[in-house]
């Protein structure tokens, strides 16, 4: 009786508290010197999700998240005439427009069928994007591509380093919700992450109709001569590709395990696709952290702006030469300019997993010379090429 209470208290608490935080955290960032040790153990967790699903599904070795891609396809970015002030920098030049790729993908390391409940994911890459990146390899930084990097919810439900850490860790030693019942006390239990956690999972129709989101931070715009301010940038923002795509009308085969590649396929051989590209700046004085991307920012207080337009024209994608382009093709928040540099905890621990597993899995395919594409064109065997 006694623990049928405890777990009815729970779920009363999660039902009555599961949107609030114990308190509020900084507005800015506040850099843990102690996150960095965490990076180890976190790589080795994402290399054995990495691994254990080469020996599922084999031969190749894939992401340790979005491992499973719909397709890789060629777009257009063009940055609108109309922009504030205040976002005129870094790519946004009003006007300018870039090549991209853009990759749509679940988000499970596991190559699982596409009616299975999962987050969706849609990153971005830029071609003809000049000046240095804040990756220190000489391919990376000098390459001229910024990418962008978003799923299909606004949030996420680990607030920092620490318990990203934990739930990998959990996840690599095969259990999917020991991160969120760990130990017995149901008082103790992660309810608020386990919410958000369950929010975030679902279907969608098709990756041409949903919304996407950023879920952390990043710089909008740095000062220049800033190596003593701990808070260098002029404003934090979160961005977000809304779909201006107007459905085919064809109901979804959800029995299809790879239904949404199937939507994608039967869309883009008639017909084109398009995404607003938004911008929400943080207002310093309401609730809007950029250490915990647990909590929302609410558009009532600061509304998404559109900053550019998204074109995927009419195309045959699901072709081997792509599909291996697809595979190889590496995203990192932190390909960036500097204008736009990743913010927080989360994202401050990206940039050592990302690249560490981009190069392990290249490296493990016998792909170790990747590099960025500069255009469209990819030759027979799916690498990227030089011709416009």
């Amino acid at each position: 009786m006694a623990n049928r209470r405890a777990v009815l208290v729970a779920a009363l608490a999660l039902l009555a508290g599961c949107g609030r935080r114990d308190e509020p955290p900084q507005v800015g960032e506040q850099i843990d010197p102690s996150e960095r040790y965490l990076v180890p153990s976190i790589v080795a967790s994402a290399r054995r999700l990495v691994d254990d699903v080469q020996k599922q599904s084999g031969p190749l070795y894939r992401r340790d998240a979005h491992a499973k891609a719909h397709g890789c396809l060629t777009a257009t970015f063009t940055v609108r005439d109309d922009l504030p002030d205040t976002m005129r920098t870094g790519v946004f030049v009003p006007g300018h427009q870039y090549k991209a790729w853009i990759r749509f993908s679940n988000g499970n390391a596991a190559l699982q069928p596409d009616y299975d409940k999962d987050a969706r994911g849609m990153a971005i890459k830029l071609m003809g994007v000049e000046g240095p990146k804040i990756l220190d390899s000489p391919a990376d930084k000098d390459a001229q591509t910024q990418d962008f990097l978003m799923i299909n919810f606004p949030v996420f439900f680990n607030r920092d380093p620490a318990e990203y850490e934990r739930f990998i860790r959990y996840q690599a030693d095969g259990s999917q919700f020991g991160y969120f019942f760990a130990g017995r006390n149901p008082l103790d239990w992660r309810w608020r992450e386990l919410f958000i956690g369950g929010q975030l999972l679902g279907r969608i129709r098709n990756p041409l109709y949903a919304q996407y989101y950023s879920m952390t931070s990043y710089a909008m715009g740095v000062e220049q001569d800033s190596s003593d301010d701990p808070q260098p940038y002029r404003h934090a923002m979160k961005y977000s590709a809304k779909s201006c795509t107007p459905p085919d009308g064809r109901p979804a085969d959800v029995k299809d395990d790879d239904y949404l590649r199937r939507g994608l396929v039967e869309h883009l051989a008639k017909a084109d696709g398009c995404f607003e590209f938004l911008v929400q700046l943080q207002d310093p004085s309401r609730d809007m952290p950029v250490e915990d991307p647990t909590v929302r920012w609410k558009e009532s207080q600061s509304p998404f702006v559109p900053v550019a337009d998204i074109h995927i024209p009419s195309q045959e994608f699901d072709t081997p030469a792509r599909n291996t382009f697809c595979e190889n093709l590496s995203f990192n928040p932190w390909h960036a300019v500097e204008d736009h540099r990743p913010l927080g905890g989360l994202n401050r621990i990206r940039k050592a997993v990302y690249e560490e597993i981009a190069v392990y899995r290249h490296a493990m395919n016998g792909n170790a010379a990747y590099r960025e594409p500069t255009g469209w064109c990819v030759d027979a065997e799916g690498k990227p090429c030089d011709a416009p």
